[in-house]
């Protein structure tokens, strides 16, 4: 994180920087040392240079921290604001190119990671989903969608609890059209 956010006096050392680190975390036998924070600004600094450093470097890196984080038992070490920067992250490092983590192997072995998300979010209780900030929500729902994971169970919760007018007023339409 920190190297995503240095200045530009050390940009040049950047490409080198994130490559070994992104090859020494891939060399970890496992990734339990990690916190929910640590894992999480890690791949956000990752996909913060993928505008800058080609991301098909950082493949194995992102593939080892899906696969940690769907192997965890739940996200409840995870705050809102890591898991919108970790979502975030995947989806910003998918890229738009083919040099990307787009390709279908890594789309599908991401989407466990973005299920894991969803099921964590759909299971929290109303007093829970309150503490996070529209930003990271927003976060969350640009990186599902730019991520092509659709999770209608995830999307209904967030919009029955941001927009609880308008699920009112969808059911109304819906007894409407059903009593005429």
């Amino acid at each position: 994180w920190a190297f995503a956010k240095a200045d530009d006096n050390v940009s040049h050392h950047r490409p080198r920087l994130f490559d070994k680190l992104a090859k020494h975390v891939v060399s970890l036998h496992h990734l339990g040392e990690f916190n929910a924070q640590h894992l999480c600004d890690m791949v956000w600094g990752f996909a913060t240079e993928v505008d800058n450093v080609s991301s098909s470097q950082y493949v194995g890196l992102f593939d080892k921290v899906a696969d940690h984080i769907v192997r965890m038992e739940n996200l409840n070490t995870f705050n809102e604001e890591n898991i919108g920067n970790l979502v975030w992250a995947f989806a910003k490092a998918q890229g738009d190119d083919d040099v990307s983590l787009s390709s279908s192997s890594h789309h599908h072995h991401h989407a466990g990671l973005f299920d894991k998300v969803a099921n964590h979010i759909i299971a929290l209780d109303d007093n829970d989903l309150e503490t996070y900030e529209q930003q990271n929500i927003g976060n969350m729902v640009w990186a599902f969608s730019k991520a092509g994971v659709d999770n209608p169970r995830l999307f209904e919760k967030l919009a029955r609890h941001y927009h609880p007018a308008s699920v009112v007023v969808e059911k109304m339409n819906e007894d409407d059209v059903s009593s005429g």
